[in-house]
C-alpha cells in the first residue's frame, strides 16, 4: 500500500455491533476510524481527530438523532463526504436524508461492503491514480457479479463469504449457504465444471457448481461458487411461477374452474382471498427488483407454511397472490385465515443481508354469494381488495354490492377531483375563531369544499382522504394557502382589523416537501401579511408518521415566524413527548370530548385535565365543537382561550363569514345565524 489515500470516520451510537460495519480491504488505502457518540454529545471532539474526507454514520444505533447529528456533521466538516448506514426504512427515505446532507445510503452486511466501495469511489476526493485504478476494479468486480444471470459467491480458502452478487442472495433467502456447498469446494477439481444439487434449510433446492481459485503455482486462494434454480420439470413449466415456486395464474384458474364444478355438485361454498402486498413498488424503486423478487419469494414460502392443508396459494402476477379455500361453512373461515396471513406479516422478511418489514391487503369473495364463475369472483375479490387499501392497508374486506357502488364512486370521484381547480370547483368556508376572554371573534380557520357539478356538495370526509392518496393534495393544498392569504389580507384591510388571523390545515404529503417554508414565506409575502397571521393545524398522527423530518419542516415555519397548532388533539397517538421537540403553540381539543361536557364524565375530567396541562407548558387551547352555552361557560370557566362551534358560527362562504367582523359580540350568545 502507498500510503493512506482518504480517512473515513465511522460515527456510531452507544453499544453497536463494530464487526458488523461494513469496510473495504486495506490495499485500497482507506483508514477506518470508529467514533462512538451518545445521545445528545457535543461533537467538537470528533472534529479534533483529524480532518475526515469520509464521513459514515450508522443511523440505527445513532436512533432518534440522526437527523440532528447528520445536520452537524455537514456542516463541521465542509468538504467531507457524508455517507449513512441505515436499514430498510432508511433506505426507503433517500430523499428525505439528502436534505440533511447524506450523499447516499448503504445497507448493512456484505451488500454494504460492496455498496461502500462503489460509494467510496463515486463521491470521494481524487488521489493515487494507482489506488483509484484498484478501487474502479473492486467496484467493476461487484457490477460484473450483479449483471451475471447465475448466483455467483465468492469465498476465501476456508469457504467463508467475500463476495456475493444480488442473485446469489435472492436464490439463498432466508436459509443462507449450506455447509455442504462450501465443503464442495475443498474436493472440487479445477480444472472440471461439476454439478451438485444442494438442499437449503428450507427445503428449496439449488444446483451448485464450485471451482476453485488456484494461483500459476498450484497454491488455493479462495473459490467461486455458481448457483442455479431448479429447473422446473417438464410439463409443468408453463403452470409454475418460476420466481414463487408455486402455481400461476394459468393454473390457478383451472383449478377454480374444476373447485367450482365440485361446489356446484355438492352444494358446498368456496372463498378466494386476494392479496397484494403494500407499497411493493417503493421497495422496487428504493431497494432495487433483486430485492422486490426475493421478497416475492419469502412470501410465497410464508403464505404456503400459514394457510390450510388443502388450500391452493398463487402467484397470480407481480406482487399479487391467491389463495383457494374449499369446502368452507362460512366466511368467517376465510376471515380466520385472512387474520392468519395478516398475523404472519407481523415478523419481518430476511432477504439474505438485510430485513425487510412488508404488509399486505386481502381482498374475500365468496362462492355462490359473490359470484358463480371465475371472472366474477376474481373481480369481486379485486374490488374488496381495493376497499382494504382504502381502509388504510395491512387488514383485508369482505366484498359486497355496497362495496362495489363504494369503489365505484372511488374511481369517478378520483377521475373528477384532476380537473376541479381548473373548473373553478372548489371553495373555501370560514369558520370563525371566538375569543373567550376579549369575547369577540380574532380569527377563521379556512376549510375545503367541492361542489361536484352533477352530485352537488361532497362531503371533505370522502374526497380530502382521495386527495391524500392520489398526491392531489400537494397542488389543491397549495391553492387553499393561496386563496385563505389573499382572503385574510382583504378582511384585514377592508374591516381596519390587523390583529385578524387564518388557519389552515397543513397534510401529510405537504410535510414530505423540504420546500414548503419557503413556499408558505412567499405566498404570505405576495398576500402582504406577517408569518404571525398565519396558523397551521397538523394532527397528532402526522406528526408521528415521520416525526424526525416533519419537526425539522415545522422548526423552519415558526423559525418565520409562523404559528403552529396540534389539530384534534387526544384522537390520535399520544404526542405529549414530541411537545418537548417541537415549536407547537396551541392545541385544538376534539370536538368528541367537548360534546360531553359540561357533565363531569371521563371527557369533561379529561378536558379539565388538558388546559391545565397547556397552561402549565405556555400552550394556547381551543375547543372544537361547541354548541350550546353551557359548553361555553364550562370552557371559559376552566380556562380555555378560544372556541369554535355552531354555537359562534358553522363554516360558510367568505360574504357570509365576514358578517361575523361587522357586529359587536355578545357574550355567550350565538353571533351569527
Amino acid at each position: 500500500m502507498k500510503g493512506i489515500r482518504a480517512h473515513v470516520l465511522v460515527v456510531v451510537g452507544p453499544g453497536a455491533p463494530r464487526d458488523d460495519l461494513p469496510t473495504v480491504p486495506p490495499a485500497d488505502g482507506y483508514e477506518f476510524i470508529v467514533h462512538c457518540v451518545d445521545s445528545g454529545q457535543a461533537l467538537g471532539e470528533i472534529a479534533d481527530v483529524r480532518r475526515h474526507d469520509y464521513i459514515l454514520i450508522d443511523l440505527p444505533t445513532v436512533g432518534r438523532d440522526a437527523a440532528r447529528l447528520c445536520r452537524r456533521l455537514a456542516s463541521r466538516h465542509d468538504g467531507a463526504v457524508l455517507l449513512a448506514l441505515g436499514d430498510d426504512e432508511d433506505l426507503l427515505r433517500r430523499d428525505a436524508l439528502a436534505r440533511l446532507g447524506v450523499a447516499d445510503v448503504l445497507p448493512h452486511g456484505l451488500l454494504g461492503t460492496r455498496s461502500l466501495a462503489r460509494a467510496l469511489l463515486l463521491h470521494g476526493p481524487g488521489g493515487d491514480p494507482g489506488q483509484d485504478d484498484v478501487a474502479a476494479a473492486h467496484a467493476l468486480l461487484a457490477a460484473v457479479l450483479d449483471s451475471v444471470q447465475e448466483g455467483i459467491v465468492v469465498t476465501d480458502p476456508q469457504g467463508r463469504e467475500l463476495l456475493a452478487s444480488r442473485k446469489a442472495a435472492t436464490l439463498l433467502g432466508t436459509a443462507g449457504l449450506p455447509e455442504r456447498a462450501r465443503r464442495l469446494l475443498a474436493n472440487a477439481p479445477a480444472d472440471v465444471a461439476t454439478e451438485t444439487e444442494v438442499e437449503l434449510a428450507d427445503g428449496r433446492s439449488l444446483i451448485v457448481s464450485p471451482r476453485p481459485l488456484t494461483s500459476g503455482e498450484g497454491t488455493t486462494f479462495g473459490g467461486v461458487l455458481t448457483l442455479r434454480p431448479m429447473p422446473v420439470e417438464p410439463g409443468h413449466a408453463t403452470k409454475t411461477d418460476p420466481l414463487a415456486a408455486i402455481p400461476n395464474r394459468t393454473a390457478f384458474k383451472e383449478h377454480m374452474s374444476a373447485a367450482l364444478g365440485r361446489c356446484h355438485r355438492s352444494g358446498t361454498r368456496l372463498a378466494v382471498l386476494l392479496m397484494d402486498l403494500d407499497r411493493f413498488k417503493a421497495i422496487n424503486d428504493t431497494l432495487g427488483h433483486e430485492t422486490g423478487d426475493a421478497l416475492v419469494a419469502a412470501v410465497a414460502r410464508r403464505l404456503k407454511a400459514t394457510v390450510r392443508a388443502g388450500d391452493y396459494v398463487a402467484r397470480l402476477s407481480g406482487d399479487e397472490f391467491a389463495v383457494l379455500m374449499e369446502d368452507i361453512k362460512d366466511s368467517a373461515e376465510a376471515a380466520q385465515l385472512a387474520n392468519r396471513i395478516l398475523e404472519g406479516f407481523r415478523e419481518r422478511f430476511t432477504l439474505g443481508e438485510r430485513e425487510i418489514y412488508a404488509t399486505a391487503s386481502i381482498g374475500i369473495a365468496v362462492y355462490p354469494n359473490c359470484g358463480a364463475d371465475i371472472g366474477s369472483l376474481l373481480k369481486a375479490a379485486d374490488v374488496a381488495m381495493f376497499k382494504a387499501k382504502e381502509k388504510g392497508r395491512a387488514t383485508f374486506h369482505y366484498y359486497s354490492d355496497h362495496v362495489h357502488e363504494e369503489i365505484a364512486r372511488y374511481v369517478n370521484l378520483h377521475r373528477d377531483l384532476t380537473d376541479a381547480v381548473e373548473r373553478g370547483e372548489f371553495e373555501l368556508y370560514y369558520q370563525p375563531m371566538y375569543d373567550l376572554v376579549a369575547e369577540k371573534v380574532i380569527g377563521f380557520e379556512a376549510l375545503l369544499r367541492w361542489h361536484h357539478p352533477e352530485l352537488g356538495m361532497v362531503s371533505p370526509a370522502e374526497f380530502v382522504p382521495i386527495l391524500e392518496a392520489t398526491g392531489l393534495i400537494v397542488p389543491v393544498g397549495d391553492w387553499v394557502m393561496v386563496t385563505a392569504c389573499r382572503q385574510l389580507s382583504e378582511w384585514r384591510a377592508q374591516y381596519k382589523n390587523p390583529a385578524l388571523t387564518m388557519a389552515v390545515n397543513l397534510s401529510t404529503r405537504q410535510l414530505d416537501n423540504r420546500d414548503l417554508p419557503a413556499r408558505i414565506c412567499a405566498i404570505l409575502s405576495d398576500a402582504g401579511l406577517p408569518p404571525g397571521s398565519l396558523e397551521l393545524e397538523v394532527t397528532e398522527s402526522l406528526l408521528m408518521q415521520n416525526p424526525d423530518d416533519t419537526a425539522e419542516i415545522l422548526r423552519d415555519l415558526v423559525a418565520a415566524g409562523v404559528r403552529l397548532s396540534i389539530d384534534d388533539f387526544g384522537t390520535g397517538y399520544s404526542s405529549i413527548r414530541y411537545l418537548r421537540f417541537l415549536p407547537v403553540g396551541a392545541l385544538k381539543l376534539d370536538r368528541s370530548f367537548v360534546a360531553a361536557i359540561p357533565d363531569e364524565s371521563f371527557d369533561g375530567r379529561f378536558v379539565r385535565a388538558i388546559v391545565s396541562f397547556a397552561h402549565n407548558l405556555g400552550l394556547r387551547v381551543t375547543g372544537e365543537g361547541v354548541e350550546t352555552p353551557e359548553q361555553l361557560e364550562f370552557l371559559r370557566e376552566i380556562g380555555c382561550h378560544y372556541i369554535q362551534g355552531y354555537h359562534i358560527g358553522a363554516p360558510v362562504e367568505a360574504g357570509r363569514a365576514a358578517r361575523h367582523l361587522e357586529v359587536k359580540p355578545r357574550g355567550s350568545s350565538g353571533l351569527v345565524a
